[in-house]
């Protein structure tokens, strides 16, 4: 049936008639010292290819799109005028950003976040 509620063990007995009376109408109930663990987990168990996301540069952008599109970085680099090194400077930041190291890995990024549909539409 599931749970209505969660108490610590060391919860005074007030505690635990409270948490009683909160389930026995309907509502849910986490103990006080609790909601801060809660809360907490949250927020770091937010993926890190998610917040990392955010802090690409439109180069690097640019490089991921075009390698999702099947591109070597030698022809990435004729494409936008940079030097081969240039691009794997590039592919090297994405790979640290996102955490993704295959190309594999890097073009199912770009398929999940619609950076493929962006470049088909430009």
């Amino acid at each position: 049936m599931g749970a209505s509620g969660y108490i610590v063990k060391r919860a005074a007995q007030e505690d635990l008639l409270h948490a009683i009376r909160v389930v026995a109408r309907g509502d849910l109930y986490i103990h006080p010292s609790m909601t801060r663990a809660l809360f907490n987990e949250t927020h770091v168990s937010a993926p890190k290819k998610e917040l990392e996301a955010q802090t690409l540069t439109l180069r690097e952008i640019e490089i991921l799109q075009l390698l999702a599109k099947g591109y070597t970085n030698r022809q990435i680099a004729e494409h936008l005028s940079l030097s081969p090194r240039t691009v794997e400077g590039h592919r090297a930041n994405l790979s640290g950003k996102l955490g993704l190291h295959s190309r594999v890995e890097l073009v199912e990024y770009a398929e999940k976040h619609g950076l493929l549909k962006a470049r088909e539409q430009n």
